[in-house]
């Protein structure tokens, strides 16, 4: 795709992929209401002649005939939300020569439903043929409608609210018969949760058909997985009989299921379609992005939540599974013990964990752990006697807990398993917690809910006066810590640049942090405690 003028990329640019557009065998264009082009796919510079460097910010009226260029200035002039249009105008290439096109535009809003210009589909009007115009509209549609829903997102603050407004933005735009979004349930199957569309009825039975088999559901495949799955042609496809009789019957010819977040943690979308071609590699491209932007919203929600309420159920889980981190080693090893020292999560729902491991030689810890389902990497940190290791995970338990609406904060490696203490609002729904974790390690118990104190009265504030032993690398990295600014907000200094006046890694810095921070917050409650 070209480069975007120096106002930056539009909303159209951030959710369709650039390959996804340059597969697109049409010229696919953006430009704003003053006539500059803003992204366009390789198709256009091949059709034109220019160049990608010369494209960015290129008036329109160097692309058309005066007259046309003319006449589409007055069109846009009065143009709104939802005006679109089906025209012939020829494209001026470098050359000066002018190739009669067929264009599918429309206008383009961003996310506060503001217009921001014209999205449109150029095709060769050589042949005239009827099917590439109609290729040309579905493809201008599906860039449409997908931008539409992630504006809606902006909108949607829960978790219902957030699926309903997916499900329902690709149902209105009448491309798709039925949109539905499931999750893995604890049988581990696949059941619709937000349904929305002309066909709904239809999702309910064809999800009783896929019960009476014993074939793998596309959209099981996609939870599991976290792979696109497309069914083109569905009556006559490979899959079971019952299924391709019932997609007969109810006009369903093709369908998608794509995974929510990294690796389907948020769930899986599926849409159903009467288009016998439906979900071509640019459609399913827009889709697949939407998966993502889709678990990025998720996960901003439940962070809200978790931030905004007062977390007052404590639940206590059990993991001993072989799927679980730190659990083949520690029945390899049961002297073996560790602890969760903090997490990162990414915005794309990477987890990031540091644990301090004691009872095993680091390529033992490393040989295990990696050998556990969902497990990126797993690397000794720092100096060799820190016994901490940077683990990396696709998907994990306190990421399945965040899904669900709870937060972990306690992890530790004992007596054979890992224990997973979590905290979450009141009206949280503890049986999809657990599920929820039972979907990535089935060998999941629950074995104690607490509810918590309140904030209680208010008390007078001690006087804190306790002694605190720090060693000489905690206090070091304290200090430069907190001299640097570290502890501001925002931040005058990053973990790296502290970590490079002391000359170790972020890692190490962050992890001798942490410990100096436990030290002075245990002092600080007991002498309030006394």
């Amino acid at each position: 795709m070209g480069d975007e003028h120096a106002d930056g990329p539009t909303d159209h640019e951030r959710f369709v992929p650039r390959e996804a557009l340059n597969s697109i065998p049409m010229a696919v264009y953006h430009f704003d209401f003053d006539g500059r082009l803003g992204w366009w796919n390789a198709r256009v510079a091949e059709v034109t002649g220019y160049s990608d460097e010369e494209l960015s910010g290129m008036g329109i009226d160097r692309l058309l005939t005066a007259e046309d260029s003319a006449a589409v200035r007055e069109t846009l002039d009065g143009a709104g939300p939802g005006h679109s249009w089906s025209v012939d105008l020829p494209v001026v290439t470098k050359d000066g020569e002018a190739l009669p096109h067929r264009h599918e535009a429309a206008v383009a809003t961003d996310a506060d439903g503001s217009c921001i210009g014209v999205t449109g589909v150029a095709q060769p009007r050589s042949d005239g043929g009827s099917g590439e115009v109609e290729g040309a509209r579905t493809y201008r549609r599906v860039i449409e409608t997908v931008g539409g829903v992630i504006g809606a997102l902006v909108a949607a603050g829960t978790q219902s609210e957030i699926e309903r407004a997916v499900c329902e933005g690709l149902a209105d735009s009448e491309l798709y018969d039925a949109v539905w979004i499931g999750r893995l349930d604890r049988d581990g199957a696949v059941e619709p949760v937000t349904v929305a569309g002309p066909s709904t009825s239809a999702v309910d039975g064809m999800t009783e058909e896929w019960r009476g088999t014993d074939d793998a559901r596309p959209a099981l495949e996609t939870a599991e997985t976290g792979e696109v799955r497309v069914v083109r042609d569905i009556p006559t496809s490979s899959l079971p009989e019952p299924i391709r009789e019932f997609a007969a019957e109810n006009d369903i010819r093709s369908g998608v299921s794509v995974p929510i977040g990294r690796e389907g943690a948020g769930g899986v979308l599926v849409a159903y379609s009467s288009r016998p071609d439906g979900f071509d590699d640019v459609e399913v491209g827009a889709l697949e992005q939407l998966g993502r932007v889709v678990g990025f919203a998720l996960n901003a929600a439940h962070t809200e939540r978790l931030v905004l309420s007062e977390p007052v159920v404590e639940l206590e889980l059990r993991l001993t599974g072989e799927a679980m981190p730190f659990t083949r080693l520690a029945q390899a090893a049961p002297d073996v013990t560790g602890t969760m020292e903090w997490m990162n999560r990414e915005p794309n729902g990477d987890i990031t964990q540091y644990y301090t491991v004691h009872g095993a030689d680091a390529e033992a810890v490393v040989e295990h752990t990696e050998a556990a389902d969902h497990v990126e990497s797993c690397t000794p940190v720092g100096e060799s006697d820190s016994a901490l290791y940077e683990l990396r995970l696709a998907r994990s338990a306190a990421s399945q807990l965040l899904t669900a609406g709870a937060e972990a904060r306690e992890i530790t490696i004992e007596d054979g398993g890992v224990t997973v203490v979590a905290t979450a609002p009141r009206d949280t729904d503890v049986r999809a917690v657990v599920e929820g974790v039972r979907s990535v390690y089935p060998e999941t118990k629950l074995v104690a809910k607490r509810t918590l104190d309140g904030p209680g009265d208010e008390r007078e504030e001690p006087t804190w006066s306790g002694d605190v032993s720090l060693t000489d690398r905690q206090f070091g990295a304290l200090e430069a810590a907190f001299d640097a600014g570290y502890f501001e907000w925002p931040r005058d200094a990053t973990a790296e640049e502290v970590a490079d006046e002391l000359d170790i890694s972020a890692a190490t810095l962050h992890y001798h942090l942490r410990r100096a921070e436990r030290s002075l917050v245990e002092s600080f409650l007991e002498s309030r405690r006394e």
